[in-house]
């Protein structure tokens, strides 16, 4: 697997302005997608996964929910959105 589409996480950085160190975990936990895209504590979602073309996941990490898809076809693993968990 490779990361592909990350912008979703520029577009948080500009729209939430989180610490630094925040931003740095959360850029190197996604990072890390690339070796495990179902790395912990990320979960799938079954609904909304297609079978053989590409699976969506999500994970709360540090209080930040990170959305990404894992494309089967292209090898590829997409962010599709990155945001504060609802308190």
């Amino acid at each position: 697997m490779a990361l592909g589409d990350i912008g979703a996480f520029y577009e948080w950085v500009e729209r939430e302005d989180p610490a630094i160190s925040l931003g740095i975990a959360i850029k190197s936990w996604i990072d890390r997608l690339d070796r495990a895209a179902w790395q912990a504590p990320s979960t799938p979602i079954d609904e909304l996964t297609v079978d053989g073309e590409y699976q969506i996941r999500f994970a709360t990490y540090l209080e930040v929910d990170i959305w990404y898809q894992e494309v089967y076809t292209t090898g590829k693993i997409d962010l599709i959105h990155v945001g504060a968990h609802p308190s």
